[in-house]
């Protein structure tokens, strides 16, 4: 009666060892789940990130681009005007009165 009672107590122990080990292994497949989960939104922010720094990137070189742009435009307006200016200057300069004939 003992041994059975023994290989019965040792039966339990066995199950509730591999009972064990089961809960330990789903609880550590969990754990990997977790963090492969956490891992992706982390690699998922820092994508977002990135484009978002690449967006900012090209909001400022646009805007850089379009400041050059218009300086360039406002130099032609004044160079322009400077010319005209030039080659009027002689003929007005006349007209005034204020050159030596």
């Amino acid at each position: 009666n003992d041994g059975r009672n023994e290989g019965g107590a040792s039966a339990a122990a066995v199950k509730n060892g591999v009972l064990t080990s089961i809960a330990v292994f789903n609880a550590e497949q969990e754990d990997k789940e977790t963090h492969s989960k956490a891992l992706m939104e982390e690699v998922q922010n820092s994508q977002l990130a990135d484009q978002s720094e690449t967006a900012i990137l090209t909001r400022t070189e646009e805007k850089k681009r379009r400041k050059a742009e218009r300086a360039r435009e406002e130099e032609e307006i004044v160079r322009s005007a400077r010319e005209r200016y030039l080659k009027r200057r002689p003929t007005r300069l006349r007209e005034l009165g204020l050159t030596q004939e």
